[in-house]
């Protein structure tokens, strides 16, 4: 009775969240929806919108950890809808400098987990039913827990190509063996590497519009090392992650007892 209790009140509260959500979404959609097809315009908005949040006095600690605390409350529900955060991520380094990254983080990781939350637990059906059809995660779902650790299934997820979505609900969905603490671990190490990456890029961005000059060598570095974790470094742990989990699926070669081997190879001399 407690249990069901229990389900039914985490079930009210996640209808509720998601209802109003919704009902916002759609009251304001003729503001937000063309910005989703164009990074552009939604890093511009971003950056219009994280400009209002700027202190007034920069001298004045309370108005600059308000402003951090509402991007990171504001980038929570981002990572919860599973957005990308990269275009927020650099307006905000772009707007408030080094800071942000903290902010962002926090946002990140509190998202992501409220995420891994409700994939776990009300959202699990749903989240299984909708992608029963996706071969990639059936094969997650089978053999992760057999050929690798729950951190570096956690750590594999973060790092590949898969939508934010995926990341967070899919993890908590597909990957049993994975729990809280490990996601959230993964998350961390992931999630604080790129928003670094990011913030440095608008920081460096900042700059360079503030003085009008010539890409510097700091921005050339931040755009490469962009680049690289972009198109090498996670297609190709994701090709690895993908090809060592089919093997699973191999047929195993049968092994000969030592003791047969060395009758083999003798009675092959005899002939």
């Amino acid at each position: 009775t407690s249990i069901s209790k229990k389900s039914a009140i985490q079930w009210t509260l996640t209808l509720s969240s998601l209802t109003a959500l919704g009902v916002y979404a759609y009251s304001t959609r003729e503001s937000w929806s063309p910005l989703l097809l164009d990074k552009k315009k939604l890093q511009q908005a971003a950056v219009d919108i994280l400009e209002g949040l700027r202190p007034a006095d920069p001298n004045d600690a309370t108005q600059r950890y308000r402003a951090y605390a509402l991007y990171a409350s504001g980038m929570t529900t981002w990572e919860m809808l599973g957005l990308s955060t990269i275009p927020v991520e650099t307006a905000a380094g772009m707007v408030f400098g080094w800071p942000a990254a903290v902010a962002s983080a926090t946002g990140k990781l509190m998202g992501a987990s409220l995420a891994f939350w409700f994939g776990r637990s009300v959202l699990q059906k749903v989240v299984l039913r909708q992608f029963a059809d996706n071969a990639m995660l059936q094969l997650l779902r089978e053999n992760s827990a057999e050929r690798h650790h729950p951190l570096l299934s956690a750590l594999m997820m973060k790092f590949s190509c898969f939508p934010e979505t995926i990341k967070n609900y899919g993890t908590a969905a597909f990957l049993p063996s994975v729990n809280f603490i490990t996601f959230f671990g993964a998350t961390f190490f992931h999630g604080v590497m790129f928003t670094l990456l990011w913030t440095w890029l608008g920081v460096e961005t900042s700059q360079q519009l503030e003085a009008e000059a010539a890409n510097s060598l700091g921005l050339q570095i931040a755009l490469g090392a962009m680049l690289v974790m972009g198109f090498v470094v996670s297609p190709v742990s994701m090709a690895w992650w993908i090809r060592d989990l089919r093997k699973a699926d191999e047929p195993k070669p049968k092994k000969i007892a030592f003791w047969k081997r060395i009758n083999s190879k003798s009675n092959k001399k005899k002939n």
